[in-house]
């Protein structure tokens, strides 16, 4: 937890595998991928799975990721020794702020904006700061997000309303998943698609098998 609010599960019972298979094949080639925490969540293995040259990852805490990786599943410890990570121990906006590096996919898992340090990460000049860094056609994805499906209060609506808007006026493109949680994705390009068949394609041609994305994001 972070600031009072769930950050990750130790150890991951699978949930993350389905939500990395669908936000990874947004990009249609994920070779630098940038994680703005989440990255002791399980997202790791599963972004490495993908071809990517390099995964850097940056988490706010120093200590609860001394506390998370103890508890890590053995996959999970051995993606963090993957030569081609490399972690941070900063704040997610002074890294975007500062970096001069671009990526083709920048996946920020931060808590629920409900705290004023949490909120920060989801302004519309921090998804300017994220497009800045992003490479022609990269993807920024959002999430996962509570959005509790046909029962969500209005409160709950309307804040994944502004988010939406937040990024359509960075992004020309941006589309938000259904369910019980949510994930955002923006990009410049033409390659954002939630059709189970195309995006079970784009796995295949990765060498990966069909994940049940959607149910990982509406259990219900």
């Amino acid at each position: 937890y972070q600031s009072g609010h769930k950050l990750y599960s130790l150890q991951d019972l699978g949930e993350t595998a389905p939500l990395a298979r669908l936000a990874c094949p947004q990009s249609p080639n994920p070779k630098r991928v940038l994680l703005l925490s989440g990255c002791y969540s399980g997202a790791l293995k599963e972004v490495l799975r993908h071809g990517v040259w390099q995964v850097e990852g940056v988490e706010l805490d120093f200590w609860s990721g001394k506390l998370a990786t103890a508890s890590l599943a053995e996959e999970d410890g051995r993606a963090l020794q993957d030569p081609r990570v490399r972690l941070y121990n900063d704040d997610p906006r002074r890294f975007v702020r500062s970096c001069q590096k671009r990526y083709d996919l920048i996946w920020l898992q931060a808590p629920e904006p409900t705290t004023l340090a949490a909120n920060r990460c989801y302004t519309l000049e921090f998804f300017q700061e994220v497009q800045k860094i992003l490479e022609p056609g990269g993807v920024f994805v959002l999430g996962p997000l509570t959005a509790q499906g046909a029962y969500a209060d209005p409160w709950i609506l309307r804040r994944n309303g502004v988010l939406l808007r937040t990024l359509q006026a960075c992004f020309p493109k941006s589309q938000v998943t259904a369910g019980s949680s949510c994930l955002f994705f923006a990009t410049s390009g033409n390659s954002l698609c939630l059709e189970r068949k195309v995006l079970a394609e784009r796995l295949k041609e990765r060498g990966l098998p069909f994940a049940d994305f959607f149910s990982a994001i509406d259990p219900e």
